[in-house]
């Protein structure tokens, strides 16, 4: 795919095969790759959103936070761009930085059920704001009803704080 860098088809390529490395667990080749295509077409935040979801599953937040900082600095309202970012923001544990961030995802995709709930977990992991946090797992079990990850986390809110009938009903 390299060596085709000036064919038309060469950034869906780019971008096919850098997601089956991924799959492979054939990181470097992925950000090869991915690098490559951004470096033909720097303002094109598909590639940019690649790049920080690979170094954040690499564990890599720093490279993370700078490639979603960069979709925003192209397009202040990514949706996936503010996610990204505040995912990178909870894991660096600036949790208040974080919090804005995933509202802002929110802000400008407000039927996200990914957002709404990664937003309510960070909340309920801080244990300080228990409703709010169970009132956007309830948000964001509107959105996708058959999720039993946000079932479960609305069970737990429920069962630590003493409602044990509701929580079992959702277990």
């Amino acid at each position: 795919a390299l060596a085709r860098k000036n064919d038309v088809i060469f950034h869906r390529i780019c971008g096919e095969m850098a997601m089956a490395y991924k799959f492979e667990s054939m990181n470097a080749e992925a950000l090869q790759l991915i690098e490559a295509a951004i470096s033909d077409r720097p303002e094109d935040i598909t590639y940019l959103l690649q790049l920080g979801d690979l170094h954040w599953e690499a564990s890599n937040m720093g490279k993370a936070y700078e490639a979603f900082d960069k979709v925003l600095d192209i397009n202040p309202k990514s949706a996936s761009g503010w996610h990204g970012l505040a995912r990178c923001l909870q894991n660096m544990r600036k949790p208040k930085e974080a919090i804005r961030a995933f509202e802002q995802a929110i802000e400008i995709s407000p039927k996200n059920p990914k957002y709404i709930r990664d937003l309510a977990r960070l909340l309920a992991l801080q244990g300080q704001d228990m409703k709010r946090a169970l009132e956007l797992y309830r948000r964001a079990a509107k959105f996708s009803p058959h999720d039993t990850q946000i079932q479960c986390s609305i069970g737990w809110i429920l069962y630590r704080s003493g409602k044990t009938t509701d929580a079992l009903k959702l277990f």
